[in-house]
Order: C-alpha cells, then structure tokens, then sequence
C-alpha cells in the first residue's frame, strides 16, 4: 500500500495503519508537519533560471511522490511550471529507477 498516492491526512492515514493517537497527540504531530512544510523555500536562483529558460520556450514541470499535505505548498513554491504530476493528486507514483 503506497500512502504517498493517496489524498490522506495525518489523521485518515493513522486510521488507514489502525494507528491509534490520542488527538492531543495528533495535533502536537500536525501543527509539527505544519511547521515543516511552512519552512519549505525554493532556491533563489532557481526561479530565475527557469524564468530565463521559459523565456527561450522551454517548459518546466514537477513530478514529484509528495504526501498530500506537501501537495498545495510544492504549487505555491513553484507557481511558474507549466505542469504539476503529483502521486497524491494523481493516484499514481512515479516510476522508481533500478
């Protein structure tokens, strides 16, 4: 079973291993995870290389195994790519190289 395809929160994906946590704990672990994704940051020059290279007609996406909660900050992180493919959005991993 791959949670990383799934559009689960914390609590959904506790219930989904039958994973039991008292909600004081839950919400000790979620506003951590909050902080987490809240201190995720581009790199500067990042932005401006693509921003140049999509000026020249290249096409920039993400495709990415993100769990669900990453989803929506990994969009507002990178609002300039022409396409998003998300295992969590789309059901799907992608493919792991061997």
């Amino acid at each position: 079973m791959n949670i990383m395809t799934r559009k689960l929160d914390l609590k959904r994906a506790a219930d989904l291993f039958r994973i039991s946590i008292e909600p004081d704990r839950l919400a000790e672990i979620e506003s951590a995870l909050r902080v987490k994704i809240d201190e995720m940051e581009v790199y500067e020059d990042e932005l401006l290389v693509v921003k140049l290279l999509q000026q020249q007609g290249v096409r920039f996406g993400t495709c990415s195994n993100p769990a669900a909660p990453y989803s929506k900050t990994i969009k507002s992180l990178h609002p300039m790519q022409d396409a998003y493919v998300l295992a969590s959005v789309i059901a799907t991993p992608k493919a792991l190289q061997h």
